[in-house]
């Protein structure tokens, strides 16, 4: 009857440790509302057809500017990936975040420990070291916090969190600074074909004033169209 007694008690304490377990450390986060007002949501009738937003800040995306077929803007790119300090930082920042989620889940298991040493003790005599003797000796140890109050599954919570931050910041990041080379390297690309328009450009108006002369030295034409085919020059 003792036993049985015994094992009982064992097992409520189980059940109890269980129920405690399931507890956590404060109220679970809920984003909190905005009224905007009925005339501004997406299920007013001016709005019908509307989808709502769906962010996804750290989703992959992909590479975009191949669209545009240019060799030197993938070359460029694949530096911008590689070598740009504001993504190093975010990967950085990202690898960290990443880190911080293990250590906290690392509180969920137990934490071995090990320990080894050497005692030398005994004393010699006439000289001699026969009285010496060597004690190695070698320990472990266990430890296990059980999460009664859910404060370790908050850190995993909090540090899931600050990885999803870091990965929407390190996508964000990416993605800027692509968008930024791109469109620098299209505006010179741009100043690039001007300036070989105006250089064509001016080509032909000294074409048309050296025609214009050649013209005039042979008496076809006036001075007066020479002056404008200079002054378009």
């Amino acid at each position: 009857c003792g036993r049985w007694r015994l094992m009982h008690r064992s097992i409520v304490g189980a059940l109890l440790g269980l129920s405690l377990t399931a507890c956590a450390v404060g109220p679970d986060y809920k984003r909190p509302e905005l009224d905007i007002g009925a005339h501004y949501k997406e299920g007013a009738a001016e709005f019908a057809g509307w989808k709502p937003a769906q962010p996804r800040d750290a989703a992959e995306r992909s590479q975009w500017w191949q669209l545009y077929a240019d060799a030197t803007l993938n070359t460029l790119m694949d530096q911008l990936n590689t070598a740009n300090q504001d993504i190093v930082q975010a990967e950085a920042n990202y690898r960290q975040a990443q880190t911080l989620v293990s250590s906290s889940r690392a509180g969920f298991f137990p934490t071995l420990g090990t320990g080894a040493g050497v005692t030398r003790s005994g004393s010699g005599a006439n000289g001699s070291d026969s009285g010496v003797s060597n004690q190695y000796s070698l320990s472990a140890n266990a430890s296990w916090e059980l999460d009664v109050w859910g404060r370790v599954r908050r850190e995993v919570e909090a540090s899931q969190a600050g990885a999803q931050a870091g990965a929407a910041d390190l996508a964000g990041a990416r993605l800027s600074a692509q968008a930024s080379l791109a469109q620098t390297y299209f505006q010179l690309r741009i100043q690039d074909e001007q300036i070989r328009l105006l250089n064509a450009t001016l080509l032909t108006y000294e074409r048309s004033l050296q025609m214009t002369q050649n013209r005039y030295d042979a008496g076809v034409t006036g001075k007066a169209d020479v002056a404008v085919a200079r002054t378009q020059l």
